[in-house]
């Protein structure tokens, strides 16, 4: 099992939330987690880092390990891996592109609209 990324503070929770604040934005937690796995990957892995920043360098670290098994898993797949850089909006059609994926899959249409199918139970959908 995997800890919460962000760990009490050596000062209390005060310096927890402030540590929190300044990778926060307003786009939601996912791009705030991918703020501070970037500047996690930018320290290098440092546990001082991690103090100062109040997380739980093992949960960064279980995170760089689920990374680089799905980069191995594009790469035999031959799927060119790229970076969305800093536009967000990218990051979020993608995040919403899965989840959508994960949900149902397209099943035809009825009437000229589109259906879809529920990936559990097979239950016919209309958006």
């Amino acid at each position: 099992s995997v800890k919460h990324v962000w760990a009490p503070g050596g000062k209390g929770s005060a310096a927890a939330a402030q540590a929190k604040r300044a990778f926060a934005v307003e786009e939601g937690d996912l791009v705030t987690y991918l703020n501070v796995c970037a500047s996690f990957r930018e320290s290098r892995g440092n546990a001082e880092w991690c103090r100062d920043h109040c997380v739980h360098r093992s949960s960064l670290l279980k995170a760089r390990g689920i990374r680089s098994q799905l980069q191995a898993q594009l790469e035999s797949l031959g799927v060119v891996a790229s970076s969305a850089g800093s536009d967000v909006e990218r990051v979020q059609k993608a995040v919403a592109a899965g989840f959508c994926a994960h949900a149902a899959v397209r099943a035809g249409t009825d009437e000229g609209a589109p259906l879809y199918k529920s990936m559990r139970g097979d239950v016919l959908m209309r958006v």
